[in-house]
């Protein structure tokens, strides 16, 4: 799900698309990753299902809208595994960009470093626990059960990991410029480490204008990609290898304007 439309596939061995069905949203139905409109939402899934001839409840994994879920990286020392889920718990406490006790959080390992001290890495993944509350119920008034909940960021991470054209010891910045917004990703050991996304009335407010003009959209990309850089160089104390463009359209000019800005493999 997206804020401008609703994706449906199905996957045979998590590559071969067996069957597919897609329905542009229109503008309001959600908002901020949200659902505003419940009923249009649920007669958008509807039209999916009665597209697909989905015959009773269908089994799904919901990609939630970028903009809905909060990520946030941590280290920990080792811990025993009967005190592992606590230490978690704790730790995610700590680190969460939202109001604790209003989200639903999860984490995944994603590294390990034993140089001074031994640390274990983390991500943290936190969204509004009443707005994924409102996706569960309706999706399950229309047929559908969740049997887990991700996000695009997690999604994209993984798809790198099973490409064999990706090195586990290289750094990668991914940007991902999608129909309701443009997501920065920084990619370590092939695990996401830091996401950040911006819809489109979000960059025209940091732009300062009210239509997005080349010049402008290349000046924000520039320094977006220069914040995910500086993660590297402040958490690792090292540089990117390359830098990953993914788009749903050709932006013309938009490889020159990042090699002439940056110094790594586009």
């Amino acid at each position: 799900v997206s804020e401008v439309s609703i994706k449906y596939l199905s996957l045979k061995n998590n590559s071969e698309i067996i069957t597919k069905s897609a329905l542009r949203l229109p503008p309001g139905i959600i908002k901020n990753g949200e659902i505003s409109d419940e009923a249009n939402f649920a007669k958008a899934l509807n039209s999916i299902k009665k597209s697909l001839n989905l015959k009773g409840s269908a089994s799904i994994v919901l990609n939630l809208p970028q903009s809905l879920v909060f990520t946030q990286s941590f280290s920990m020392p080792p811990v025993s595994e009967s005190d592992l889920s606590e230490a978690l718990n704790l730790n995610l406490q700590i680190v969460s960009p939202i109001n604790f006790e209003e989200a639903i959080y999860d984490s995944e390992k994603i590294g390990e470093y034993f140089e001074s001290s031994s640390k274990i890495e983390y991500l943290g993944a936190f969204a509004n626990k009443s707005a994924v509350e409102k996706y569960i119920r309706i999706f399950k008034i229309c047929g559908f059960y969740i049997s887990a909940i991700e996000f695009p960021a997690v999604s994209l991470a993984r798809l790198l990991e099973l490409d064999e054209r990706f090195k586990k010891e290289e750094s990668y910045v991914f940007l991902d410029i999608v129909p309701d917004g443009v997501a920065l990703l920084a990619i370590k050991n092939l695990k996401l480490y830091f996401n950040h996304f911006h819809n489109w009335q979000s960059i025209m407010e940091e732009m300062g204008e009210r239509e997005i003009s080349k010049n402008g959209f290349n000046n924000f990309i520039i320094q977006e990609v220069k914040k995910v850089t500086n993660f590297f160089s402040s958490r690792f104390s090292s540089a990117v290898d390359s830098l990953i463009i993914s788009s749903s359209s050709k932006i013309e000019g938009m490889e020159e304007v990042l090699k002439n800005n940056f110094s790594f493999k586009i």
